[in-house]
């Protein structure tokens, strides 16, 4: 019994850690978006286009965007070449309201809170796989509620990004600039990427260890303790006096 209590713990561990690997990758990582704008022009500039630069028109008037909570970059051709360069999302929703700020702050505060819950559940985890812990919270109960909020605050995170993927980014990524001044588009040309899926799949971790605490609980008692010899003695004591 205390083997098979060891090696729950142990997994539940390696669940946790693997989630808070996934959601700090998520929050760092600037691929929750991918988009390949086009430039709206006629076919006269397209053609001047290919005469002034060659090449082949497929190539041109293309482009790419990725970016994520804080930063992106974007590579756009105009015609004439290749134009490069960073994009700060903060900027980009602070000041040019590229999207809703209230959801994009809520998705942030949403993962980073539920990598310090996996970072909790993960230290439980090994404390209940070395230790008996006299406090609720911190025994098998305590790793049920922190992994089912994480898995909660996860979910909800891919649900608001969702929500802001078919409100507004799905309909444009793009700078005012880009938009009004250059003439282009990336309505439904982008993409959710892994950055975003990396939140989905520490959310499924999350359920899982919470399956694993349920499954656990119901072959034994829930608090898995075992009580020293010491500590019977006592017990029988009292009751003798």
């Amino acid at each position: 019994m205390e083997r098979r209590k060891r090696w729950t713990f142990l997994l539940m561990f390696i669940v946790s850690a693997i989630s808070v690997i996934s959601l700090s990758a998520s929050l760092a990582t600037d691929y929750w978006v991918v988009a390949y704008p086009r430039r709206r022009v006629d076919r006269d500039t397209e053609s001047s286009a290919i005469n002034v630069t060659g090449g082949d028109l497929d190539t041109k008037f293309r482009g790419y965007i990725h970016f994520g909570l804080f930063h992106g970059y974007k590579s756009l051709d105009h015609g004439l070449g290749v134009r490069q360069g960073e994009i700060s999302t903060t900027s980009e929703v602070m000041t040019q309201h590229l999207f809703n700020y209230a959801l994009w702050i809520s998705i942030i505060l949403f993962v980073a809170v539920a990598i310090a819950l996996n970072l909790i559940g993960c230290f439980f985890a090994v404390l209940n796989a070395t230790l008996v812990p006299v406090e609720t919270l911190a025994g098998p109960l305590g790793l049920y509620l922190w992994n089912a909020m994480a898995g909660l605050l996860s979910l909800l995170a891919v649900v608001m990004c969702v929500a802001l993927y078919f409100l507004e980014i799905k309909k444009n990524v793009l700078s005012r600039e880009d938009r009004e001044v250059y003439h282009w588009t990336s309505t439904n040309l982008t993409l959710l990427h892994f950055s975003f899926y990396g939140v989905v799949f520490a959310s499924v971790l999350s359920v899982i260890n919470t399956l694993i605490v349920s499954v656990a609980a119901a072959r034994c008692p829930l608090s898995w303790r075992k009580h020293s010899a010491g500590n019977d003695k006592v017990l029988d004591g009292v009751m003798m006096y």
